[in-house]
């Protein structure tokens, strides 16, 4: 990359001439913020030539400039992982409970005792 690729910029047709698309597809690559450009006084998309090129090398190197897409998952695993997450949650919210109940059991218990010597 030149100092010159640093300080050129492109007009939309020139970018999608250098990079073999449509204008059209110049601009939603902009829009989604995969070629980066920006707006002159006029509002029309200019981009560095750096920027085009850097694109332009990811596009050859199969990248199309958008995120990888995320591995598929299968729904399967995905429903045993939660049944077996939720299951943990449970147990261990039912173990809470019970601990709480017996708690809450022996200081009624040990509240009530007074009054039952009075019976």
């Amino acid at each position: 990359m030149t100092d010159t690729d640093q300080t050129v910029m492109l007009s939309v047709d020139q970018a999608a001439d250098d990079l073999g698309i449509s204008p059209r597809r110049v601009r939603q690559l902009a829009d989604e913020a995969i070629l980066a450009g920006s707006r002159d006084d006029k509002g029309r998309w200019l981009f560095p030539k750096a920027e085009v090129n850097r694109l332009k090398a990811e596009r050859k190197a199969g990248n199309d400039g958008k995120p990888k897409t995320p591995p598929t998952i299968d729904l399967r695993d995905l429903s045993a992982a939660v049944e077996t997450a939720a299951s943990a949650a449970l147990t261990t919210a039912i173990t809470a409970l019970s601990d709480r109940q017996e708690t809450h059991y022996q200081q009624l218990s040990d509240a009530l005792a007074p009054c039952k010597s009075m019976l």
